[in-house]
């Protein structure tokens, strides 16, 4: 009864100041995700039951033998703690993307795959999702321990996951799943050279920005997200402390074991030094491995993030077309001449920022929700005109990617908007 009670102070010390200081977004389920036409089967596993719309059975069994296999060598590593989990493989959406989340505890994966292969490598996406997304898995299954099982307890699923996002990074969530690709397959991001070109800029340009810099982010200053961060602090861990240095950290943090900053106090627990000194030690050691391979000069100019211009396009010699985006403006198409830019419009919500022009007209992708169904949206393709300013969409409830104008259309596309008109 004492441990009880004692228990629930240290709730109230840790944990309850937290959410009076602290805002969070909650979703509910999607309802009304798929249509009833769709027919749904499963294969059943001890670690996973997949479940698969009828005629992607080859996708639902590859992804649970992927599951079933890899479990047990990568275990240790993480944790021997196992529930059985659901993944749900979804196929009418146009995002490539994979979760993991408590509440309940399940796992969606969209088929569609990220249409940049150098960025996320070129393993077939089912088993991408498959390898990346179950270390998530095992790590809430690990995850599941003292002060944040007490919030289980009392919460119930959300309660566990409130306490684990408080006690372990983001980064390590990521990196750990991003260093787990890279380990059991024959690609991962961890391989991947477009994977480190942010950081690998940073620090040829001669900014050595700070830990909480690099982990908070920056509206003034360009800093690359969590994944690579999360690697390279994961993969030096390994490097120096052994393969077991990260179960033990993030026992002991989800656990809050050390009070506040568990995280911090158990990196120093399991390596013996600061924080501060450990990630600055895996920032060095990464740094210095690049430096061998980066003999590109020193930027001149220091300035603060400007603008991401990507796809640029001749107009003629001295005139370019790009999309633009900025943290505080909408992505846009820009137009070039010398150093003057002027707005052609504002870009339709879209999922990436590839596009192509020709003869005046620009042609993209433009992301579309489905009316009723939540998991249902689309990729269609809308035309813009850069001397009006004028788009319109040209395809309904479509799913296109990486448009182009052919050799055909590039000669007669004028013909057909003039009669169009």
């Amino acid at each position: 009864m004492n441990h009880l009670f004692t228990g629930y102070k240290t709730l109230q010390k840790l944990i309850l100041p937290a959410l009076l200081l602290s805002a969070t977004l909650s979703k509910a389920q999607v309802f009304g995700g798929n249509p009833p036409s769709i027919k749904w089967k499963q294969v059943n596993t001890p670690p996973a039951r997949v479940i698969f719309p009828a005629g992607l059975d080859s996708a639902g069994l590859r992804v649970a033998n992927i599951v079933q296999q890899m479990n047990g060598p990568i275990r240790p590593t993480i944790g021997f703690k196992q529930k059985q989990i659901s993944i749900v493989l979804q196929n009418q959406t146009t995002v490539a993307n994979g979760y993991v989340g408590l509440a309940p505890f399940r796992s969606e994966f969209f088929l569609t795959p990220e249409q940049n292969s150098f960025d996320i490598g070129s393993l077939p996406w089912p088993q991408q999702l498959a390898i990346h997304e179950y270390r998530h898995v095992q790590q809430y299954n690990n995850f599941n321990v003292g002060l944040s099982h007490l919030l289980r307890i009392i919460f119930g699923e959300g309660g566990q996951a409130l306490g684990n996002d408080l006690a372990v990074p983001n980064w390590f969530f990521e990196g750990d799943a991003v260093f787990n690709e890279t380990l059991v397959s024959e690609q991962g991001r961890g391989r991947l050279p477009y994977f480190f070109t942010g950081y690998r800029a940073l620090w040829a340009a001669d900014k050595n920005y700070s830990y909480m810099k690099l982990r908070n982010g920056s509206y003034r200053d360009y800093v690359p997200d969590h994944y690579p961060l999360g690697y390279m602090m994961v993969a030096y861990g390994r490097e120096k402390y052994g393969s077991e240095l990260w179960k033990n950290v993030t026992h002991d943090a989800a656990a809050y074991r050390g009070g506040f900053y568990p995280f911090q106090w158990a990196v120093k627990k399991y390596t013996g030094e600061s924080f501060k000194t450990f990630s600055n030690n895996g920032f060095a050691y990464f740094k210095k491995q690049f430096a061998e391979d980066n003999n590109q000069p020193v930027a001149e100019r220091k300035k603060h993030f400007d603008a991401n211009r990507q796809y640029p396009a001749f107009v003629k010699d001295s005139t370019l077309i790009y999309a633009k985006n900025t943290y505080d403006h909408l992505p846009a198409f820009v137009v070039k001449t010398g150093d003057k830019e002027v707005k052609i419009s504002t870009r339709s919500y879209s999922l990436d920022s590839y596009f192509d022009y020709h003869n005046g007209k620009i042609i993209y992708t433009s992301y579309r929700p489905d009316l009723r169904w939540g998991y249902r949206n689309y990729s269609e393709l809308m035309l813009l005109d850069t001397k009006t300013g004028q788009e319109h969409r040209i395809t309904s409830k479509a799913k296109y990617f990486s448009p182009a104008f052919s050799a055909m259309a590039r000669v007669l596309l004028p013909y057909r908007l003039i009669h169009q008109e």
